[in-house]
C-alpha cells in the first residue's frame, strides 16, 4: 500500500480577528472592512492564485507519482467567483486536489478533521499511518519532498514532527523571480510534516497536538520530537508585495528593501532551483539584463573617475539596477544620486530615508551605490504617485562600469 499524505492549504481563508495574522494584530490592524478589501483584493488574488495554480500544484503532482496524495484547500464562502473557478478548473486537473468550503475559523496546522477521518475511512485506511503536511499558496516543495518524507511515515514516528530545513528564497518580480538565495529555518511552515496513525475503529488520530501544547510551528519541539533533515532544498519562499508578513506601520519601499536582503545572503545556484524545483526554474534569474522589459544603460564602459553618468528616464515602477565594474581600488566608493519629477514633499523624504537616501539642496537624494565582488545590485524605488526622472553615478576612485542595466520589478497595475 502507497504512503497517504493529506495536504493542506489555507486559500485565503476569511478569518478576522484571529490572532495569526498582522493584517487582523490589534496593533495597527485593519477594521474588517479593511481586512476584507485587502484579502480579496484581485492583484493579491491573483499573485497568490499564478503561484498555486501554476507552480505550486505542478511540483506536487510530480513529487507524488511514488505516493497517494489529498491535498486540501479551505476556502470561506465569501472568496470571489473568479478564483473559486479558477481552483475548481484546477481540481478537474489535479485528482488528488480537494476544495473545502468552510464557514468555521481554519485551524493554521491542519485541516478540518471530520473531512480527514472521512477520507481516511473511505479508503480502509483504519489503523494505518499517514502523513499530514502543510503549504501555504504562495510557497512551494520540492519534486523529491514525499519521497524523503516516506521513510518518517512510519509507526516508530507516530507524533513526530519532520522539517525539512533548507529553503530558497526569491523576490517576485514580474511573472517570475529574482535574486534567488539560500537560507535555513528550522521548522518552517512550508511542508512541515506530522505522522499520525488512525485508530483502528475509525475514531482518533493519533499524534495531534493538545489544548495545552505551546503553539506554533516554529515551538514544534516543545511538544513532539522533531527530525530536522536539511541535506537538499526542502522548500521555496516566495517574498512579495502582496504578503500579510510585510505589512508594517511604513508604506515605505518594499523592494528595497527584500533586495537588500537577498543581496546579504548566499545566492541559489540556477543548478540548485532547476533540480528540485524544475517546473519554475525558467522564470527564476538573477539580474535585471534577463527580466522582460530591460535596457542597457550604457553604450560603453565608462570611467566614473574621468567622468560621471547620467541617465535621464521615467522611472515610475521600481526598478532593479544590475551590472558590472572594473576596479584598480580595492573598494571604490560610488554615490547614486536621483531626481524627482516634482519638487519632492514630506512622505516623498520620508520614503527615500527610509531606503538609505539623504536630500541635498537641490531636492536630489544620494546614497552609496549597492555593489558586491564587481557586480551592481541595487533599486531605483520611486515613492508612489511620482517618478524618478534622472539618475546619476559618480566616483573619485579608480572604477569603470562596464554595464549597466534596469528592468521593472513589477507589471503596471500589478503588486506582485
Amino acid at each position: 500500500m502507497s504512503t497517504l499524505f493529506i495536504g493542506y492549504t489555507r486559500f485565503s481563508v476569511h478569518q478576522y480577528e484571529s490572532g495569526s495574522f498582522k493584517a487582523t494584530s490589534t496593533a495597527g490592524g485593519f477594521s474588517e472592512t479593511e481586512y476584507t478589501e485587502w484579502l480579496y483584493d484581485s492583484d493579491r488574488l491573483d499573485t497568490r492564485t499564478a503561484i498555486f495554480v501554476d507552480e505550486s500544484l505542478p511540483q506536487l503532482a510530480q513529487a507524488s507519482k511514488k505516493c497517494d496524495l489529498v491535498h486540501i484547500v479551505a476556502i470561506s464562502p465569501s472568496l470571489p467567483e473568479k478564483y473559486k473557478a479558477t481552483l475548481q478548473e484546477a481540481r478537474s486537473r489535479y485528482p488528488f486536489l480537494r476544495i473545502h468550503e468552510t464557514k468555521q475559523r481554519a485551524a493554521p496546522s491542519h485541516p478540518n478533521l471530520p473531512l480527514v477521518k472521512t477520507m481516511l475511512t473511505k479508503r480502509g485506511l483504519a489503523g494505518q499511518v499517514f502523513g499530514m503536511y502543510r503549504l501555504d499558496d504562495d510557497d512551494l516543495l520540492p519534486i523529491d519532498y514525499f519521497e524523503r518524507m516516506i521513510p518518517y511515515v512510519t509507526g516508530e514516528h507516530v507524533g513526530y514532527r519532520v522539517s525539512l530545513p533548507q529553503g530558497i528564497g526569491t523576490i517576485r518580480a514580474q511573472n517570475g523571480y529574482v535574486l534567488p538565495w539560500t537560507f535555513y529555518e528550522a521548522k518552517s511552515s512550508a511542508g512541515f510534516l506530522s505522522v499520525h496513525r488512525f485508530s483502528p475503529d475509525g475514531q482518533k488520530i493519533f499524534g495531534l497536538e493538545a489544548r495545552h501544547h505551546v503553539k506554533g510551528h516554529h515551538k514544534a519541539d516543545r511538544n513532539f520530537p522533531v527530525i530536522l533533515d536539511g541535506r537538499q532544498p526542502g522548500f521555496f519562499r516566495v517574498r512579495h508585495q502582496t504578503q500579510d508578513s510585510t505589512l508594517t506601520t511604513s508604506a515605505g519601499a518594499f523592494f528595497t528593501r527584500v533586495v537588500e536582503q537577498a543581496t546579504g545572503r548566499p545566492t541559489a545556484t540556477h543548478d540548485a532551483v532547476a533540480s528540485a524545483f524544475p517546473h519554475i526554474a525558467d522564470r527564476v534569474c538573477d539580474s535585471a539584463e534577463h527580466l522582460h522589459g530591460t535596457a542597457s544603460l550604457t553604450a560603453e564602459p565608462i570611467s566614473l573617475a574621468s567622468c560621471d553618468l547620467a541617465v535621464s528616464c521615467d522611472y515610475r515602477l521600481p526598478m532593479l539596477l544590475s551590472g558590472g565594474l572594473a576596479r584598480s581600488a580595492a573598494t571604490p566608493a560610488i554615490q547614486l544620486r536621483l531626481t524627482l519629477e516634482e519638487v519632492p514633499d514630506e512622505s516623498a523624504v520620508a520614503f527615500f530615508r527610509e531606503a538609505g537616501f539623504t536630500v541635498d539642496s537641490q531636492n536630489k537624494f544620494e546614497r552609496a551605490l549597492r555593489w558586491a565582488d564587481q557586480k551592481i545590485t541595487d533599486v531605483l524605488e520611486p515613492p508612489p504617485g511620482t517618478a524618478i526622472t534622472r539618475l546619476e553615478l559618480s566616483s573619485s576612485d579608480d572604477v569603470t562600469l562596464t554595464s549597466l542595466f534596469a528592468a521593472p520589478l513589477k507589471t503596471v497595475g500589478a503588486s506582485t
